[in-house]
């Protein structure tokens, strides 16, 4: 890459690591929600972020850089302490997707103006299926909104 301050390896950690850590607290969503909307979108999550890690061992593999197996990317992503600070977990869960899914746009992004061959053709394509998946985490932020508007009005009834 051309920051010799953030090298391709340092790129391949940081997003092996965004990506299980997004399955992960998808797993957790899957067990703690109570929404249906944080449901889908926690299973799709884990179906994309996946293949994205498949991708990543793949280019990783490529570019002839190591990437941790899935047991100790499993084991930093627990790392990740998933705090829920008085809200719900749905939508505390809603509004973390947000705060990473800005932080992976801009990983990628920076990396895509920085880095070269195919490190940067990898993040270029995967820029437009992150910016999707920002908009979907905002979204979901909406949705759970509305789902506990509206639990908490047909709680209020007699």
């Amino acid at each position: 890459m051309a920051n010799p301050e953030f090298t391709s390896q340092d790129f391949i950690d940081a997003a092996s690591i965004r990506s299980i850590s997004e399955v992960e607290t998808a797993k957790v969503a899957l067990e703690q929600s109570s929404s249906a909307s944080v449901r889908v979108y926690a299973q799709q999550v884990i179906d994309e972020q996946t293949a994205v890690l498949l991708n990543l061992r793949k280019l990783a593999e490529a570019e002839h850089l190591i990437m941790p197996s899935d047991t100790e990317l499993q084991a930093n992503a627990r790392s990740y302490v998933f705090q829920r600070k008085g809200k719900t977990f749905d939508a505390a869960y809603a509004d973390m997707r947000v705060i990473e899914r800005k932080k992976s746009v801009s990983l990628f992004r920076d990396v895509a103006k920085k880095a070269s061959g195919n490190i940067k053709l990898y993040a270029l394509k995967q820029l437009p299926t992150l910016m999707h998946h920002l908009y979907m985490a905002q979204t979901l932020v909406g949705d759970v909104a509305k789902d506990s508007f509206l639990m908490a009005n047909n709680s209020s009834e007699p």
